[in-house]
Protein backbone atom coordinates (compact mmCIF):
# COMPACT_ATOMS: atom_id res chain seq x y z
CA UNK A 1 0.00 0.00 0.00
CA UNK A 2 1.28 3.66 -0.88
CA UNK A 3 1.58 5.72 2.34
CA UNK A 4 0.07 8.91 2.88
CA UNK A 5 3.45 10.76 1.73
CA UNK A 6 3.05 9.32 -1.91
CA UNK A 7 -0.34 10.02 -1.85
CA UNK A 8 0.78 13.93 -1.28
CA UNK A 9 3.05 13.59 -4.27
CA UNK A 10 0.67 12.82 -6.99
CA UNK A 11 -1.58 15.22 -5.01
CA UNK A 12 0.93 17.93 -5.76
CA UNK A 13 1.55 16.79 -9.28
CA UNK A 14 -1.77 17.82 -10.02
CA UNK A 15 -1.21 20.63 -7.40
CA UNK A 16 -3.10 23.28 -10.36
CA UNK A 17 -6.47 21.08 -9.83
CA UNK A 18 -7.27 22.70 -6.64
CA UNK A 19 -6.99 20.09 -4.90
CA UNK A 20 -7.32 20.15 -1.35
CA UNK A 21 -4.92 18.80 1.06
CA UNK A 22 -4.25 15.26 2.54
CA UNK A 23 -4.91 15.87 5.80
CA UNK A 24 -4.51 12.90 8.69
CA UNK A 25 -8.03 11.69 8.57
CA UNK A 26 -7.38 10.43 4.83
CA UNK A 27 -9.67 8.04 3.57
CA UNK A 28 -11.08 6.35 0.30
CA UNK A 29 -13.43 8.74 -0.03
CA UNK A 30 -10.28 11.52 -0.37
CA UNK A 31 -8.19 9.09 -2.19
CA UNK A 32 -11.46 8.86 -5.19
CA UNK A 33 -11.04 12.54 -5.02
CA UNK A 34 -7.24 12.17 -5.78
CA UNK A 35 -7.86 10.03 -8.78
CA UNK A 36 -10.53 12.02 -9.80
CA UNK A 37 -9.00 15.36 -9.92
CA UNK A 38 -5.86 13.59 -11.54
CA UNK A 39 -7.78 12.36 -14.16
CA UNK A 40 -9.98 15.31 -14.89
CA UNK A 41 -6.50 17.42 -14.67
CA UNK A 42 -4.29 15.00 -17.69
CA UNK A 43 -2.24 13.01 -14.99
CA UNK A 44 -3.53 9.81 -16.27
CA UNK A 45 -0.28 8.11 -16.17
CA UNK A 46 -0.21 8.91 -12.38
CA UNK A 47 -3.66 7.85 -11.65
CA UNK A 48 -3.08 4.35 -13.32
CA UNK A 49 0.40 4.26 -11.32
CA UNK A 50 -1.67 5.07 -7.95
CA UNK A 51 -4.32 2.21 -9.07
CA UNK A 52 -1.67 -0.07 -9.83
CA UNK A 53 0.39 0.09 -6.43
CA UNK A 54 -1.98 1.40 -4.14
CA UNK A 55 -4.34 -1.24 -4.57
CA UNK A 56 -6.97 1.06 -3.70
CA UNK A 57 -10.45 0.16 -5.09
CA UNK A 58 -11.74 4.49 -5.36
CA UNK A 59 -15.19 4.87 -5.01
CA UNK A 60 -17.82 5.56 -8.11
CA UNK A 61 -16.34 8.58 -9.95
CA UNK A 62 -19.41 9.49 -12.58
CA UNK A 63 -19.61 12.39 -14.95
CA UNK A 64 -16.01 12.37 -15.20
CA UNK A 65 -14.86 14.83 -18.96
CA UNK A 66 -12.22 12.92 -20.27
CA UNK A 67 -12.30 14.03 -23.86
CA UNK A 68 -9.36 13.37 -26.12
CA UNK A 69 -7.48 11.92 -23.40
CA UNK A 70 -4.53 9.56 -23.66
CA UNK A 71 -5.14 6.32 -21.54
CA UNK A 72 -3.05 4.22 -24.28
CA UNK A 73 -1.18 1.25 -22.58
CA UNK A 74 -1.99 2.42 -18.84
CA UNK A 75 -3.93 -0.25 -16.25
CA UNK A 76 -6.67 1.09 -15.34
CA UNK A 77 -8.25 -1.98 -13.65
CA UNK A 78 -11.58 -1.34 -12.01
CA UNK A 79 -11.81 1.78 -12.59
CA UNK A 80 -15.59 2.74 -11.79
CA UNK A 81 -16.48 5.94 -14.28
CA UNK A 82 -20.37 5.87 -15.25
CA UNK A 83 -21.51 8.27 -17.80
CA UNK A 84 -17.81 9.11 -18.48
CA UNK A 85 -17.17 11.27 -21.44
CA UNK A 86 -14.39 9.74 -23.09
CA UNK A 87 -15.29 10.58 -26.90
CA UNK A 88 -12.09 10.91 -29.08
CA UNK A 89 -9.74 9.93 -26.22
CA UNK A 90 -7.14 7.30 -26.77
CA UNK A 91 -7.65 3.96 -25.14
CA UNK A 92 -5.72 2.26 -27.75
CA UNK A 93 -4.41 -0.73 -25.50
CA UNK A 94 -5.77 0.63 -21.97
CA UNK A 95 -6.67 -2.28 -19.24
CA UNK A 96 -9.94 -1.55 -17.81
CA UNK A 97 -10.46 -5.15 -16.87
CA UNK A 98 -14.13 -5.03 -14.67
CA UNK A 99 -13.85 -1.59 -15.49
CA UNK A 100 -17.74 0.75 -15.22
CA UNK A 101 -18.16 2.81 -18.16
CA UNK A 102 -21.80 2.11 -17.90
CA UNK A 103 -23.44 5.24 -20.17
CA UNK A 104 -19.83 6.17 -20.84
CA UNK A 105 -19.84 8.71 -24.38
CA UNK A 106 -16.58 6.82 -26.71
CA UNK A 107 -17.87 8.73 -29.90
CA UNK A 108 -14.53 8.64 -32.10
CA UNK A 109 -12.67 6.96 -29.62
CA UNK A 110 -9.46 5.03 -30.31
CA UNK A 111 -9.75 1.61 -28.40
CA UNK A 112 -7.66 -0.79 -30.63
CA UNK A 113 -6.28 -3.18 -28.59
CA UNK A 114 -8.04 -2.30 -25.60
CA UNK A 115 -9.00 -4.66 -22.88
CA UNK A 116 -12.50 -4.81 -21.40
CA UNK A 117 -12.82 -8.14 -20.04
CA UNK A 118 -15.98 -8.03 -17.62
CA UNK A 119 -16.23 -4.26 -18.03
CA UNK A 120 -19.77 -2.66 -17.95
CA UNK A 121 -21.02 -0.38 -20.28
CA UNK A 122 -24.58 -1.00 -20.14
CA UNK A 123 -25.92 2.05 -22.35
CA UNK A 124 -22.82 3.24 -23.76
CA UNK A 125 -22.54 4.64 -27.33
CA UNK A 126 -19.77 3.43 -29.56
CA UNK A 127 -19.97 5.78 -32.56
CA UNK A 128 -17.05 5.61 -35.14
CA UNK A 129 -15.02 4.20 -32.92
CA UNK A 130 -12.07 2.76 -33.70
CA UNK A 131 -12.03 -1.10 -32.46
CA UNK A 132 -9.96 -3.46 -34.17
CA UNK A 133 -8.74 -6.12 -31.70
CA UNK A 134 -10.72 -4.92 -28.98
CA UNK A 135 -11.19 -7.80 -25.64
CA UNK A 136 -14.63 -7.52 -24.40
CA UNK A 137 -15.15 -11.07 -23.32
CA UNK A 138 -17.70 -10.85 -20.93
CA UNK A 139 -18.42 -7.55 -21.10
CA UNK A 140 -22.08 -5.95 -20.04
CA UNK A 141 -23.14 -4.29 -22.78
CA UNK A 142 -26.82 -4.45 -22.38
CA UNK A 143 -28.86 -1.55 -24.09
CA UNK A 144 -25.42 -0.36 -25.47
CA UNK A 145 -25.61 1.85 -29.14
CA UNK A 146 -23.16 0.98 -31.60
CA UNK A 147 -22.90 3.10 -34.91
CA UNK A 148 -20.30 3.19 -37.73
CA UNK A 149 -18.30 0.82 -36.12
CA UNK A 150 -15.88 -1.63 -37.39
CA UNK A 151 -15.71 -4.75 -35.00
CA UNK A 152 -13.05 -6.52 -37.31
CA UNK A 153 -11.66 -9.33 -34.71
CA UNK A 154 -13.35 -8.36 -31.58
CA UNK A 155 -14.03 -10.87 -29.51
CA UNK A 156 -17.41 -10.96 -27.28
CA UNK A 157 -17.42 -14.44 -26.50
CA UNK A 158 -19.80 -14.47 -23.67
CA UNK A 159 -20.69 -10.76 -23.33
CA UNK A 160 -24.42 -9.76 -22.45
CA UNK A 161 -25.77 -7.41 -25.53
CA UNK A 162 -29.54 -7.30 -24.33
CA UNK A 163 -31.54 -4.94 -26.65
CA UNK A 164 -28.25 -3.77 -27.95
CA UNK A 165 -28.69 -1.28 -31.30
CA UNK A 166 -26.37 -2.26 -33.95
CA UNK A 167 -26.27 0.62 -36.59
CA UNK A 168 -24.28 0.32 -39.47
CA UNK A 169 -21.77 -1.72 -38.18
CA UNK A 170 -19.24 -4.96 -39.70
CA UNK A 171 -18.59 -7.83 -37.49
CA UNK A 172 -15.89 -9.57 -39.74
CA UNK A 173 -13.95 -11.89 -37.90
CA UNK A 174 -15.87 -11.27 -34.89
CA UNK A 175 -16.01 -14.02 -32.10
CA UNK A 176 -19.41 -13.44 -30.23
CA UNK A 177 -19.85 -17.74 -28.75
CA UNK A 178 -22.41 -17.85 -26.27
CA UNK A 179 -23.03 -13.92 -26.05
CA UNK A 180 -26.36 -12.97 -25.02
CA UNK A 181 -28.04 -10.37 -28.07
CA UNK A 182 -31.83 -11.23 -26.51
CA UNK A 183 -33.82 -8.35 -28.47
CA UNK A 184 -30.83 -7.20 -30.13
CA UNK A 185 -32.06 -4.72 -33.59
CA UNK A 186 -29.86 -4.19 -36.28
CA UNK A 187 -29.49 -1.77 -39.17
CA UNK A 188 -27.34 -2.36 -41.72
CA UNK A 189 -25.63 -5.34 -40.12
CA UNK A 190 -22.56 -6.84 -42.09
CA UNK A 191 -20.59 -9.74 -40.92
CA UNK A 192 -18.33 -12.32 -42.94
CA UNK A 193 -16.61 -15.23 -41.00
CA UNK A 194 -16.46 -15.17 -37.58
CA UNK A 195 -18.21 -17.51 -34.94
CA UNK A 196 -21.41 -16.80 -33.59
CA UNK A 197 -21.96 -20.33 -31.96
CA UNK A 198 -24.27 -20.81 -29.23
CA UNK A 199 -25.10 -17.29 -29.44
CA UNK A 200 -28.70 -16.05 -27.75
CA UNK A 201 -30.82 -13.88 -30.18
CA UNK A 202 -33.97 -14.58 -29.23
CA UNK A 203 -36.36 -12.02 -30.78
CA UNK A 204 -33.57 -10.28 -32.54
CA UNK A 205 -34.16 -7.87 -35.64
CA UNK A 206 -31.57 -8.93 -38.18
CA UNK A 207 -33.90 -7.71 -41.10
CA UNK A 208 -32.03 -6.76 -44.12
CA UNK A 209 -28.35 -7.90 -42.67
CA UNK A 210 -25.46 -9.58 -44.65
CA UNK A 211 -24.11 -12.43 -43.39
CA UNK A 212 -21.81 -14.24 -45.35
CA UNK A 213 -19.90 -17.96 -43.71
CA UNK A 214 -21.00 -17.22 -40.21
CA UNK A 215 -21.20 -20.12 -37.61
CA UNK A 216 -24.32 -19.73 -35.84
CA UNK A 217 -24.40 -23.45 -34.81
CA UNK A 218 -26.42 -24.35 -31.82
CA UNK A 219 -27.72 -20.74 -31.83
CA UNK A 220 -30.69 -19.87 -29.58
CA UNK A 221 -32.71 -18.15 -33.00
CA UNK A 222 -36.39 -18.52 -31.70
CA UNK A 223 -38.63 -15.79 -33.16
CA UNK A 224 -35.78 -13.91 -35.26
CA UNK A 225 -36.64 -11.57 -37.81
CA UNK A 226 -34.04 -12.41 -40.45
CA UNK A 227 -36.69 -10.89 -43.44
CA UNK A 228 -34.94 -9.94 -46.66
CA UNK A 229 -31.11 -10.72 -45.12
CA UNK A 230 -28.75 -12.51 -47.17
CA UNK A 231 -27.32 -15.07 -45.57
CA UNK A 232 -24.94 -17.35 -47.73
CA UNK A 233 -22.92 -20.25 -47.04
CA UNK A 234 -24.58 -19.54 -42.93
CA UNK A 235 -24.17 -22.82 -40.63
CA UNK A 236 -26.89 -23.52 -38.67
CA UNK A 237 -26.85 -26.79 -37.64
CA UNK A 238 -28.70 -27.82 -34.44
CA UNK A 239 -29.91 -24.09 -34.22
CA UNK A 240 -33.46 -23.44 -32.61
CA UNK A 241 -35.30 -21.48 -35.41
CA UNK A 242 -39.23 -21.91 -34.43
CA UNK A 243 -40.95 -19.13 -35.06
CA UNK A 244 -38.10 -17.27 -37.24
CA UNK A 245 -39.40 -15.43 -39.82
CA UNK A 246 -37.07 -15.60 -43.73
CA UNK A 247 -39.33 -14.09 -45.38
CA UNK A 248 -37.83 -12.71 -48.62
CA UNK A 249 -34.75 -13.74 -47.09
CA UNK A 250 -31.44 -15.91 -49.36
CA UNK A 251 -30.10 -18.85 -47.58
CA UNK A 252 -27.75 -19.46 -50.63
CA UNK A 253 -25.02 -21.92 -49.43
CA UNK A 254 -26.50 -22.46 -45.95
CA UNK A 255 -26.24 -25.69 -43.96
CA UNK A 256 -29.75 -26.24 -42.24
CA UNK A 257 -29.40 -29.89 -41.93
CA UNK A 258 -32.06 -31.79 -39.76
CA UNK A 259 -32.80 -27.90 -38.26
CA UNK A 260 -36.55 -27.36 -37.15
CA UNK A 261 -38.60 -25.38 -39.41
CA UNK A 262 -42.01 -25.39 -37.11
CA UNK A 263 -43.80 -22.67 -37.58
CA UNK A 264 -40.91 -20.59 -39.34
CA UNK A 265 -42.15 -18.20 -42.58
CA UNK A 266 -40.01 -18.78 -45.71
CA UNK A 267 -42.34 -16.77 -48.08
CA UNK A 268 -40.55 -15.41 -50.69
CA UNK A 269 -36.95 -17.25 -49.39
CA UNK A 270 -34.35 -18.09 -51.81
CA UNK A 271 -32.62 -21.67 -51.20
CA UNK A 272 -29.92 -21.92 -53.74
CA UNK A 273 -28.10 -24.68 -53.02
CA UNK A 274 -28.70 -24.69 -49.63
CA UNK A 275 -29.00 -28.21 -47.44
CA UNK A 276 -32.36 -28.62 -45.90
CA UNK A 277 -31.62 -32.67 -45.73
CA UNK A 278 -33.46 -34.52 -43.03
CA UNK A 279 -35.42 -31.36 -41.69
CA UNK A 280 -38.37 -30.66 -40.15
CA UNK A 281 -40.58 -28.33 -41.81
CA UNK A 282 -43.75 -29.05 -40.25
CA UNK A 283 -46.31 -26.00 -39.65
CA UNK A 284 -43.37 -23.95 -41.41
CA UNK A 285 -44.87 -21.80 -44.95
CA UNK A 286 -42.72 -21.52 -47.79
CA UNK A 287 -44.37 -19.65 -51.35
CA UNK A 288 -43.86 -20.65 -54.53
CA UNK A 289 -41.20 -19.22 -55.55
CA UNK A 290 -39.30 -21.67 -53.87
CA UNK A 291 -39.83 -25.00 -55.88
CA UNK A 292 -42.80 -23.48 -58.38
CA UNK A 293 -41.89 -24.05 -62.42
CA UNK A 294 -38.81 -25.85 -61.96
CA UNK A 295 -37.76 -29.09 -63.14
CA UNK A 296 -36.91 -32.04 -60.79
CA UNK A 297 -32.61 -31.91 -61.34
CA UNK A 298 -33.10 -27.93 -60.66
CA UNK A 299 -35.08 -28.41 -57.45
CA UNK A 300 -32.04 -30.58 -56.44
CA UNK A 301 -29.92 -27.41 -57.14
CA UNK A 302 -32.09 -25.37 -55.18
CA UNK A 303 -32.17 -27.20 -51.87
CA UNK A 304 -31.13 -30.74 -50.70
CA UNK A 305 -34.02 -32.25 -49.05
CA UNK A 306 -33.86 -35.72 -48.65
CA UNK A 307 -35.42 -36.89 -45.60
CA UNK A 308 -37.26 -34.04 -45.00
CA UNK A 309 -39.97 -34.20 -42.72
CA UNK A 310 -43.57 -32.00 -42.86
CA UNK A 311 -46.96 -32.67 -42.12
CA UNK A 312 -50.46 -31.10 -42.70
CA UNK A 313 -49.72 -27.91 -41.58
CA UNK A 314 -46.45 -27.69 -44.39
CA UNK A 315 -47.76 -24.96 -46.86
CA UNK A 316 -46.42 -25.75 -49.58
CA UNK A 317 -46.29 -23.71 -53.00
CA UNK A 318 -49.71 -24.02 -55.43
CA UNK A 319 -49.80 -27.00 -57.34
CA UNK A 320 -46.60 -28.83 -55.76
CA UNK A 321 -46.51 -32.34 -55.10
CA UNK A 322 -44.46 -32.63 -51.80
CA UNK A 323 -45.46 -36.31 -52.13
CA UNK A 324 -42.76 -37.16 -55.46
CA UNK A 325 -40.48 -39.86 -53.91
CA UNK A 326 -38.15 -39.16 -56.32
CA UNK A 327 -38.16 -35.47 -55.08
CA UNK A 328 -38.14 -36.23 -51.28
CA UNK A 329 -35.97 -38.79 -51.08
CA UNK A 330 -37.01 -40.98 -47.44
CA UNK A 331 -38.89 -37.97 -46.60
CA UNK A 332 -41.79 -37.99 -44.24
CA UNK A 333 -44.76 -36.14 -45.77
Amino acid sequence: MLSETSLRSYATAAERTTLRPVDASFDILQATEIIRDLLEAGHIAQASELLTASGIVPLEMPDLNLTGASLCGLSLRGLRIPGANLSEADLSNVDLTGADLSGANLTRARLIGARLCGATLHGAILQDARTARLDLRGAQMDTVIVRGCSLRGVDLRGASMRKARLIHVSLHGVRLDGADLRGTTTDALVARGGSMRGVNLRRGQLSGARLEQVDLRDADLFDVDFSQATLTGVKFHGSDLRGASFRGASLEGSELPAVSFQGVDLVDATLYAADLSSADLSGATLSEEDFDDVDEGYIYRVARLSGVITDGRTRWPQDFDATEAALFTDAAV
